[in-house]
């Protein structure tokens, strides 16, 4: 059976200066995140088959929603005199929280983000305003349940530290005699014992 897919409004875009504070975009109504990273193949001399390898390349945001202020804009012209006077673009944070039907959250937080390509478009008379523009991030980190998995050094930290745990209990009943030495270290690949 499946399940109940979830809605727009469950989801919050933020964005913040590099302080940490709220900056006003105005209100988005669409938001993208693409993965930026290339798929390498090669298939060297005697393989049958074609092997692959993804190299990452950050990730391209894209923001599309009604013009409610000046903000935006301001925001960006700020940012292009900054450039144009010979300065880096300053970075941004874009938080992206959803909430699951269940309660449950997935945090993605996207850093050292460049904001560029602002678009502002009037239709018609009857239309609303809109504005458009574009990001990119160079790290993302995605938290579920509290639980930082997007942080690739922190899952091998991780992965590393249970692999410690099980070899230091495995060395107590060594040192115990519930099992051999030699036992530890064929199943280790080693030839020590």
């Amino acid at each position: 059976m499946g399940k109940a897919r979830v809605l727009g409004q469950n989801t919050i875009i933020k964005v913040q200066d590099p302080n940490g504070v709220d900056v006003q975009v105005g209100e988005v109504d669409k938001f993208t995140e693409k993965d930026a990273g290339e798929l390498k193949k090669s298939q060297p001399l005697g393989n049958k088959t074609p092997t692959s390898q993804k190299t990452y390349g950050g990730y391209e945001l894209t923001f599309e929603g009604g013009k409610v202020d000046w903000k935006l804009a301001q925001l960006m012209h700020m940012q292009d005199k900054q450039v144009a006077a010979g300065n880096r673009s300053p970075y941004f944070r874009v938080i992206n929280v959803i909430t699951y039907f269940d309660s449950s959250t997935e945090t993605k937080t996207f850093d050292h983000v460049t904001l560029h390509g602002y678009n502002f478009d009037a239709n018609g008379a009857m239309d609303e305003l809109g504005e458009k523009f574009d990001g990119f991030a160079g790290i993302r980190n995605v938290e579920w349940g509290g639980n930082a998995l997007g942080d690739v050094s922190a899952a091998q930290t991780a992965v590393a530290n249970a692999i410690s745990a099980i070899d230091d209990v495995l060395q107590l009943n060594i040192q115990a005699g519930t099992i051999g030495s030699a036992d530890y270290y064929k199943d280790n690949g080693s030839t020590n014992g």
